[in-house]
């Protein structure tokens, strides 16, 4: 099932299943998802199902909706893994994440670790939600990945100097 991960300054995040109901964003009290910020309107925004993932239109707010980086209006705009949804001017951001998006080969044996390292699995049980946020960050992989690489090539100058 897809989840919106609400992250706000200042606060904690939040984790928001989404079903087949329509999910109104806002302050108003009777929204699925209210989010008390004066940047954000009454009625701000709505995610929908839709075929096999969801949909965001924006309901005509004052300071908008942000879908990768670019204004929506009020026509349905499909949403995928891992895309950044900012309500308003504070910068409130609601992540996507689906489920059955896939996951990168060298994270597969993590979910197995609980078996060898105790504790481990209460960081990675539940509804998935860190193997997900893995999955939505290629540039933290790549990143990850340098690092490691500048790593390695600094241990094999330093062997090569202390061994010449």
């Amino acid at each position: 099932m897809a989840s919106l991960v609400v992250q706000r300054t200042g606060h904690t995040d939040r984790d928001l299943e989404l079903g087949d109901a329509v999910l109104t964003i806002g302050r108003q009290a009777d929204c699925g998802l209210v989010i008390e910020d004066p940047s954000v309107s009454r009625r701000h925004a709505a995610i929908e199902s839709a075929g096999e993932g969801h949909t965001i239109r924006d309901l005509g707010s004052r300071n908008g909706t942000w879908l990768r980086g670019e204004r929506i209006g009020e026509a349905p705009v499909q949403l995928a893994h891992g895309d950044e949804i900012t309500l308003g001017r504070r910068g409130i951001v609601l992540r996507y994440l689906t489920e059955d998006a896939t996951v990168p080969e060298w994270v597969s044996p993590l979910q197995n670790l609980s078996t060898y390292v105790p504790g481990f699995s209460t960081a990675w049980s539940g509804s998935g939600r860190a193997l997900r946020l893995l999955r939505m960050t290629p540039w933290l992989r790549f990143v990850s990945a340098a690092v490691g690489l500048v790593g390695a090539i600094l241990a094999l100058i330093w062997w090569i100097a202390k061994w010449s």
